[in-house]
């Protein structure tokens, strides 16, 4: 499912889906032409005509006009914009047009070059090029969608570009519901931006302003109502980076004519019904879980969609929101979040479980709630059912979860819509613990001497979603290639560490924990100053969850990602006793959004220096980012130790002891090269 809501360009496209079957054939007239502006369109008459010559590009009109009240639904769009230097001509003098020829068409009004005055057309037939696009191709996602190019001759600085088109017809798969975002800011001004959207007074459209207090119009007529607004001089909205999905940087008007809740749930309904299709192969699998003991056969069925049924989205036409029958997908062996998500409640189903398919939003996630009912507020499906007087959130796209049901971590969405007969309302998933979301670093530094390098071992554990990811991550690259990786990271900390053995991979599927061991040689560990040996230990990985963002004084939250907990112990084993016993310590220290400890101890000569973090809340609001960084500054200050052992080189044999420790290391090393 495809998310509408984070587009960040100004030149407002309408994603749709494209038509299932080759458009090589096909005349493209069929698709577009060259036409009149509608009756229906308010001419936008406060627009200055030129800009000030102050950046490469100025936006001087966005205008977007929607009519619902028609045959068919139309989009009408107009756009204005002035180049003033080389690099805004080099970038903005191409006309992209983003439509599907399954249910659509695309009527270009005018293509117009302002210079001095003088509008020039540069609108001709024979120039408008018809090409395929696949913008989610990367996420294995297919829509179709099909983009009219047209490149324009002879754009110099200083010229405005002016352009209209309409986009006539409306995916069926919506029926007569109707949910949009519009975009009221970018990170640039815009002189003046209107948008109106006329609607039957058979079915009132609600409306939503966000990050605005704007004024929308409603002019009621006999038959419809133009709902509008304009705004003038919009200045330029930024980011402050690293906020949470599911907050907006920039204003947005969202129009929806559901009523409530009930009614988007309805209408899902329609779209997870389907008629039956036999499929032999469906049948005796359907068959074989059955035989199955209840719980085993739930396990059986959900290993089989997560993993045996590739990820691929061939989301053309209705298919962009209505999944492909179960038949389909079990038969092709591939579908996208809602296919899978129907097959798995339909195998559920079929051994007596209460199994519903559910939307959610990664994006939006907790905050859905806090929108009118809309379509277009989710973008993905996962799977909800009922065992043994438990409730499960499942996400069939997890290729890589543990096999054992209690050990499955949920799909922890926030706010979500449960497709199923008589639902009015949306649910809340419950989100996990950090505790159940587990990483588990330990380093020993194993030192035979005060000059020799040291043997690091690393044993770093994994549970819950992050047992989840490096399993993937496990299963995507070669043994090689994360053992060089590995180097590679380590190398940034002790520039001529090398591997002893390459990295050792446990995973226990059943309980969902996994764990990689790793042997270094680190030369230069110590450093002799005066007689002493000086040695530096670090907790990096919990370094990397104190975070400092670029920008701290804010006015969007910072996000802090997933519950999770990380444990990092660094262990460093003495070649004699020495008491380091006085130096012992723990101290813990918390506020709203983390949790953090460190403790150093020593016994039977090693020395454990520990650091723990887990976050209690997903992000920090703007008005306590600034306490927060303030906090995590203290806190990293806390991250490294440094200390040193004194009286080392007294010993006659001392030399000889370590040239002798090096030899023996260095016939490890070399025994570990040949293996590798």
């Amino acid at each position: 499912m495809i998310d509408l809501l984070r587009s960040s360009r100004l030149i407002l496209t309408l994603f749709v889906f494209w038509l299932p079957h080759s458009l090589a054939l096909a005349n493209q007239a069929n698709y577009w032409q060259i036409g009149a502006v509608p009756d229906w369109v308010q001419s936008a008459v406060n627009s200055p005509k030129v800009g000030n010559g102050v950046e490469s590009i100025e936006y001087l009109l966005s205008d977007t006009q929607v009519n619902l009240n028609l045959s068919e639904a139309q989009r009408y769009n107009h756009y204005r914009y002035q180049v003033n230097d080389a690099a805004g001509v080099e970038d903005n003098s191409d006309i992209n047009i983003t439509f599907s020829p399954d249910y659509q068409t695309v009527v270009i009004h005018n293509v117009e070059v302002i210079r001095q005055g003088e509008p020039r057309s540069r609108l001709f037939e024979e120039d408008v090029r018809l090409v395929d696009i696949e913008p989610e191709k990367s996420n294995k996602i297919y829509s179709g969608h099909k983009q009219l190019q047209l490149w324009l001759k002879d754009v110099r600085a200083g010229d405005v570009v002016d352009y209209s088109y309409s986009v006539v017809g409306t995916n069926p798969v919506f029926d007569d519901y109707y949910s949009a975002f519009f975009k009221l800011g970018w990170g640039i001004e815009v002189k003046q931006v209107n948008v109106s959207v006329i609607a039957s007074n058979k079915r009132r459209l609600k409306h939503q302003l966000i990050k605005t207090d704007t004024q929308v119009k409603v002019d009621k007529r006999a038959t419809d109502t133009r709902y509008s607004l304009t705004l003038v001089d919009i200045p330029a909205y930024y980011s402050d980076g690293d906020e949470p999905s599911w907050e907006f940087s920039q204003p947005y008007w969202l129009v929806s004519n559901f009523e409530d809740w009930a009614e988007v749930n309805n209408w899902a309904l329609g779209l997870f019904e389907y008629s039956a299709k036999n499929s032999t192969a469906l049948n005796h699998w359907l068959d074989y879980l059955k035989s199955l003991p209840t719980k085993a056969a739930i396990e059986q069925a959900i290993g089989f969609v997560q993993q045996d049924i590739r990820y691929l989205g061939v989301e053309i036409g209705e298919n962009s929101h209505r999944p492909h029958t179960p038949a389909e997908v079990f038969d092709n062996r591939y579908g996208d979040c809602k296919d899978k998500s129907l097959l798995l409640v339909t195998a559920l189903k079929s051994l007596g479980i209460n199994a519903d398919p559910v939307l959610v939003s990664t994006y939006n996630r907790q905050t859905i709630r806090d929108f009118i009912p809309a379509y277009n507020l989710f973008n993905h499906a996962i799977v909800r059912f009922d065992f043994e007087g438990k409730e499960y959130w499942v996400d069939p796209t997890k290729n890589y979860q543990a096999r054992g049901l209690n050990y499955i971590v949920q799909s922890s969405l926030g706010d979500a819509l449960v497709v199923a007969k008589g639902n009015t309302n949306l649910s809340e998933v419950p989100d996990y613990l950090a505790i159940d979301n587990r990483i588990i670093f330990e380093h020993t530094y194993k030192a035979a001497d005060y000059q020799s390098p040291v043997e690091l071992l690393i044993k770093a554990t994994y549970t819950g979603t992050q047992a989840d990811r490096m399993r993937y991550r496990v299963a995507s690259k070669s043994a090689k290639r994360m053992s060089k990786e590995y180097l590679e990271y380590y190398q940034r900390l002790y520039p001529k560490l090398s591997r002893l053995q390459a990295i050792q991979v446990e995973d226990d599927v059943n309980t969902n924990q996994l764990t990689i061991y790793e042997s270094y040689l680190v030369p230069e560990f110590w450093t002799i100053e005066n007689g002493e040996a000086v040695f530096e230990l670090y907790s990096d990985l919990v370094d990397d969850y104190l975070y400092i963002p670029e920008k701290v004084n804010r006015l969007q939250s910072l996000a802090l990602g997933s519950p999770i907990s990380v444990y990092q112990v660094s262990k460093l084993v003495l070649p004699q006793d020495v008491d380091f016993s006085s130096l012992k310590s723990h101290r813990s220290e918390e506020n709203e959004y983390i949790k953090l400890s460190s403790s150093f101890d020593y016994k039977n000569r090693t020395i454990s220096f520990d650091h723990a973090y887990s976050n209690k809340a997903r992000s920090v609001p703007p008005q306590d980012t600034e306490q927060y960084i303030e906090f995590i500054r203290e806190a990293r200050k806390r991250l490294s130790i440094r200390y040193s052992v004194t009286n080392v080189t007294e010993e006659d044999t001392y030399d000889s002891v370590a040239k002798l420790v090096n030899y023996l290391l260095s016939l490890k090393q070399a025994n570990a090269k040949e293996l590798n």
